[in-house]
Formats: structure tokens, C-alpha cells, sequence
């Protein structure tokens, strides 16, 4: 059996681009008296796959965040990392 590796994709929109939902919570943030400058909100994805080696298991993960983000406004960041292997314990 491959071993799991758990991949962390964080998707966030470029910084020339305008963002309304940070805007909002920004503002509500303030209401609350908290003093804030600027929120911007992003998306994080954690999945896990099984793959037989590191590499294979980044090129599904990034294969995974190509397809979730944007490109015409949104970057990603992604980080692989294995969690167990599988099989009898």
C-alpha cells in the first residue's frame, strides 16, 4: 500500500485585486473595536491522497490547487507533507 501524505493548498487573490469579503469583515471588526488595517480573505483546502513517493503526491496537490484557483485572480501556495503509511499496525 502507497503511504499518505496530507497536502495544505492556501488560495488567496493577487494583490491588485479588490477583495469585498475582507472589506466586510474588516469593517465588522472594527465595530467590535478592533483595530485593523486590512483583512484579506483567502481559502484553505487540506486534503489527503495516497501516492508511492513525496513528489507524486506534490504533483496531485498541485495539480489539485491549479484547478481550484483562479488564475486570473487568485496565487496558491501549497506544502506536502506525509502522515503515515498504510498497512497493518
Amino acid at each position: 500500500m502507497s503511504p499518505e501524505y496530507r497536502g495544505k493548498i492556501i488560495i488567496h487573490l493577487k494583490p491588485d485585486i479588490n477583495d469585498p469579503a475582507g472589506i466586510a469583515i474588516m469593517g465588522g471588526l472594527t465595530q467590535l473595536g478592533f483595530a485593523v488595517e486590512k483583512v484579506r480573505l483567502n481559502k484553505y483546502l487540506e486534503v489527503t491522497v495516497e501516492s508511492p513517493h513525496i513528489e507524486a503526491a506534490r504533483q496531485i496537490i498541485n495539480a489539485i490547487a491549479n484547478h481550484e484557483a483562479n488564475p486570473v485572480m487568485e496565487v496558491y501556495t501549497t506544502e506536502v507533507s506525509r502522515i503515515r503509511s498504510k498497512g497493518k499496525h
